[in-house]
């Protein structure tokens, strides 16, 4: 990825980090994850699929839900290799980076079944 910085190709998440969850620009105080690189993909994901059911739980519970039609998966736990510093504000998403747009999209379809609730995701996202 792109350093917001330097402007090179030296960007990439750092070994271990948090990873935030909102839906419909809507999250949860404890809508965040934490990821370690150095452990099993497949631990990863079960960690990001009981974080993203418990959100779906907290959603179901409104009423009138909006259909779910924007997920951002952020972290601020980038480092660039030219020791840039990148501020805490900037979040950068971890689709397709650290989780794959696929499982994403599959997982979404299973919880949005599972709670009755309406996705509407873009192709593009």
């Amino acid at each position: 990825m792109y350093c917001p910085k330097c402007l090179d190709e030296t960007l990439h998440m750092a070994a271990k980090g948090v990873c935030e969850i909102m839906i419909n620009g809507k999250k949860m105080d404890a809508g965040r994850f934490l990821y370690n690189l150095g452990k099993p993909k497949e631990e990863l994901l079960e960690d990001f699929t009981s974080k993203a059911e418990e959100f779906f739980e907290w959603y179901s519970h409104f009423q009138n839900p909006d259909p779910i039609s924007v997920i951002q998966i952020c972290s601020c736990d980038f480092v660039c290799d030219n020791k840039c510093a990148i501020p805490l504000s900037n979040k950068f998403t971890v689709i397709g980076v650290l989780i794959p747009h696929a499982f994403v999209k599959k997982l979404l379809t299973k919880l949005g079944d599972k709670y009755n609730m309406q996705i509407e995701i873009s192709d593009d996202q």
